[in-house]
């Protein structure tokens, strides 16, 4: 999992894993905020009564298939070698014998493992706090990857007879209703103001040129744009959650990489 040109620019893993941004396997973060230091222990004269725990989702598949998202270019090659169009070679040669082969919305392994372990670390740290005769809350929605996380986090913390032990309330992914852990739908201008998109292909413009120049030598026949190429980091993340490894991660530079989390943290 090196960048390309890593002995160049001694780079290692760490430049690439860490620099998937929401996509990123999970990992603790390297350094606190000097101001948090005072806070990262409860105080000797205070005692935990009540915790609470927040996740979406553990590591999941793309929530778009093949008309949009990293699917798109999986379709691409798909069709051009259908029609004997595809013509591919240097860092690109592996296109050749590529199929897109992700699912669609739904948790990887590792992304059940993530939750699961979140509940035994959890157990460890909090369940002291149970009683007998209360049953602690789970709240999730309806939606596959959200209701599985929440199974398999139950599974960590409680075991085999989790469902016994639990409240499980799944809230319905439906229009308008009151979600917070979806609100999008609640929101009817969640996303009508945001300026996202817009820093997006602006930024893409700028750091993903040099990529975009240099892929497009291996390739003939299809003109690829920012947009494809950005997709190509996407498909790094996602088949190495998915699958383990992905042959996308090694196309691009330390830079590159330090520029796709900056796009991360524009959306």
């Amino acid at each position: 999992w090196k960048p390309k040109d890593a002995d160049k620019d001694h780079s290692s893993w760490e430049d690439l894993w860490y620099n998937l941004g929401e996509f990123a396997p999970y990992h603790a973060a390297k350094r606190v905020f000097p101001d948090m230091v005072s806070h990262s222990t409860v105080p000797k004269h205070c005692t935990i009564k009540q915790a609470h725990v927040l996740h979406r989702h553990g590591a999941k598949f793309p929530d778009k298939g093949h008309k949009n998202g990293p699917g798109n270019f999986g379709k691409i090659v798909s069709d051009q070698r259908k029609q004997g169009k595809l013509n591919v070679s240097g860092d690109l040669s592996f296109l050749e014998d590529f199929d897109y082969d992700l699912g669609q919305k739904i948790l990887t392994h590792q992304g059940s493992e993530q939750m699961f372990r979140s509940g035994v670390k959890h157990y460890y740290d909090y369940a002291k706090l149970l009683t007998d005769h209360k049953k602690p809350v789970v709240r999730t929605t309806s939606h596959s990857s959200m209701l599985d996380s929440a199974r398999y986090w139950t599974l960590g913390f409680f075991g085999w007879d989790a469902p016994d032990k639990v409240n499980l309330e799944v809230l319905l992914d439906a229009d308008r209703q009151n979600n917070t852990l979806e609100p999008a739908k609640a929101c009817e201008n969640a996303y009508k103001h945001s300026k996202g998109d817009d820093l997006v292909s602006e930024w893409q413009n700028v750091y993903l040129q040099d990529a975009r120049h240099r892929l497009q030598r291996s390739l003939d026949g299809y003109s690829l744009s920012v947009s494809d190429v950005s997709q190509f980091m996407s498909l790094c993340a996602y088949e190495t959650v998915g699958f383990g490894f992905s042959n996308f991660c090694h196309l691009f530079t330390k830079e590159e990489w330090e520029g796709f989390q900056c796009q991360s943290d524009l959306q």
